[in-house]
């Protein structure tokens, strides 16, 4: 049973038997009555770490290497814990397959978690094919292959065949975590920029959950059109696949898909998830979630409490039925900021209490504000904002995911890996976030899809523990000396250098501003190189004298470092008579 927290006294309504409170910004905050925040079984503890052997023993002195930690031999139980230590996982300096074949037990599940306050990175793709009752928690999977554009059409390229060090080649086009295994968890991971598409679930992955994670990025570019989906699924009953509050967003082509050929769409449960701009950074807009199949029905689906955003036209943009239709489903309190189409082969799908608005033409509808708590880590939520009356900022108020006193940071999610939003120390009451100006991260194409906002963001509550042991360390920059050079004369060849203790130096971001733009605007700032060697190239406005304080900023999306020199501009020497 859900209970509703009240805004305060207004003119009410009802929706779908919950009391509303109508204000300029309309707040649904879900409570869950008797929020159980599972926690992990009390097993042994193991780890591993970037630098782990296959020859240790999986302690925190001698941990062991990720393919040694997934495989569990005779020593990892049901009911224990391997802990990932900081840093990126790879094999052979390049991005690496990881098979995982852990083997828990039904309330004992084994579980493998990023450890607190640190930063887990798996550089390739992480599959498991046997075993199962396994969670996976807090990390993060990517791959950094930097190419993501080929000519080639169709769904198997073989641009994307790369050498694995051991004098083979390896498709990478595969989901960054494969999911062939039952009774399998995702909890709050993030898995992006991955090229066969973010998570894939085979119908042999009996009763998965994806439960609080962001799946971004995901996918290639083909010759015909965009490929790779947020999230791909099958399932046949008596499995029931969950994926609840999660975020599907810019991937290459679909945010979800569960689709195929024949019966194998059975029992999907959706809840609570966030999927928009979806075909974004593609050359074509296909569609936001596709729920049915080629032939045959899905059966048994339920679409409830979810939220959708979508500006580019499209009649089909969230799809349930497909061509085969779907027999027996529950749509349900979903937040559609976007077209529908319901198949017309559907058989006795009931639709409740869903609120359908045009994103490009929203008229006189009221903002709308979600809170949802995390169910699985107290504190965290994911905060919805749909900002129809276009304002600079909102206020929230996350007193059903946070409590007073405790320290927290909110950031974007279309930038997660950036700095905060905002952070503090909860005093009660709600807080203000920003619509404006907010960044979307970039692509491995080098581009960033349009952000969202104002009118639509997603940001992540996090909390801070003051308890949790962190060994992130900021990026090193070497300095640089003062410089100078003459009127209308570009300063070039100015080296430095970048490293991260955790990051290849590919993934670190670099900014630099001027302080007199008009000597030299921020934009007349230029970089080449890559690794650990860049080089920077300043070219001064036309006829400007003077000097200007450059800075320069290397941060690994949770740590920044800065430096600054001077740059004088002479005066050009006139030639001799």
């Amino acid at each position: 049973m859900e209970s509703l927290k009240m805004a305060g006294p207004r003119e009410h309504f009802l929706i779908s038997n919950h009391l509303f409170t109508a204000r300029r910004t309309l707040a649904w905050t879900w409570l869950a009555s008797g929020l159980l925040l599972a926690g992990i079984a009390q097993g042994a503890d193991f780890y591993a770490a970037p630098n782990g052997t296959t020859d240790g023993d999986g302690s925190i002195e001698r941990p062991w290497n990720l393919g040694k930690a997934l495989k569990g031999s005779e020593v990892v139980q049901p009911g224990d814990t391997i802990w990932l230590r900081g840093g990126v996982y790879r094999a052979y300096n390049r991005p690496s397959k990881y098979f995982s074949s852990l083997q828990g037990a039904e309330n004992q599940p084994i579980t493998v978690r990023g450890f607190p306050g640190e930063r887990a990175i798996i550089d390739g793709n992480l599959s498991q094919l046997t075993g199962g009752w396994v969670n996976y928690w807090g990390f993060e999977i990517m791959n950094s292959l930097k190419r993501r554009v080929t000519p080639e059409g169709g769904p198997f390229p073989k641009a994307f065949w790369a050498p694995d060090g051991r004098g083979q080649t390896t498709d990478l086009t595969v989901s960054g975590f494969d999911l062939r295994a039952p009774q399998v968890k995702l909890i709050n991971m993030i898995i992006r920029d991955s090229i066969g598409g973010g998570i894939g679930i085979n119908a042999a992955a009996v009763n998965p959950e994806i439960y609080g994670t962001l799946s971004f990025h995901n996918g290639w570019q083909g010759g015909d059109r965009g490929h790779g989906h947020g999230l791909y699924g099958q399932s046949i009953s008596p499995s029931v696949p969950q994926v609840r509050d999660s975020l599907f967003f810019s991937n290459y082509a679909l945010g979800i898909q569960t689709s195929g050929t024949g019966p194998v769409v059975d029992n999907f449960q959706f809840e609570g998830n966030v999927v928009f701009f979806n075909s974004a950074i593609s050359r074509q807009h296909q569609a936001n979630i596709v729920v049915g199949s080629a032939s045959g029905q899905a059966r048994n689906i339920s679409l409830v409490r979810n939220f959708f955003f979508e500006t580019e036209p499209s009649g089909t943009d969230v799809n349930l039925g497909y061509i085969g239709g779907i027999q027996n489903g529950l749509v349900q309190e979903n937040y559609f900021a976007t077209k529908v189409f319901f198949s017309p082969n559907n058989q006795n799908v009931q639709v409740n209490n869903n609120i359908t608005v045009d994103a490009n033409a929203p008229g006189q509808q009221p903002n709308l504000v979600v809170v949802r708590p995390n169910q699985y880590e107290a504190g965290r939520a994911h905060i919805i904002v749909y900002n129809w009356e276009g304002l600079p900022e909102v206020t929230v108020d996350p007193s059903n995911a946070l409590a007073a006193g405790t320290a927290y940071e909110i950031r974007n999610a279309q930038d997660i890996l950036g700095p905060p939003i905002t952070q503090g120390v909860y005093a009660g009451g709600t807080v203000t976030l920003p619509m404006t100006g907010l960044p979307v991260a970039k692509t491995f194409q080098k581009n960033a899809t349009a952000s969202t906002a104002p009118r639509f963001n997603v940001f992540v509550l996090l909390p801070q523990s003051n308890t949790g042991v962190s060994t992130n360390t900021p990026p090193m920059l070497s300095g640089i000396t003062d410089k100078t050079t003459l009127q209308n004369k570009p300063k070039a060849g100015i080296r430095f250098r970048v490293r991260d203790a955790e990051l290849l130096p590919d993934f670190l971001n670099i900014s630099v501003s001027s302080s007199n733009t008009e000597l030299v605007p921020h934009e007349n700032i230029k970089f080449t190189g890559n690794g650990l060697s860049r080089t920077m190239k300043i070219i001064p406005a036309k006829d400007q004298v003077g000097t200007t304080i450059i800075n320069l900023s290397l941060s690994d999306g949770l740590l920044s470092t800065n430096t600054t020199f001077k740059l004088t501009v002479n005066p050009a020497v006139a030639a001799t008579p």
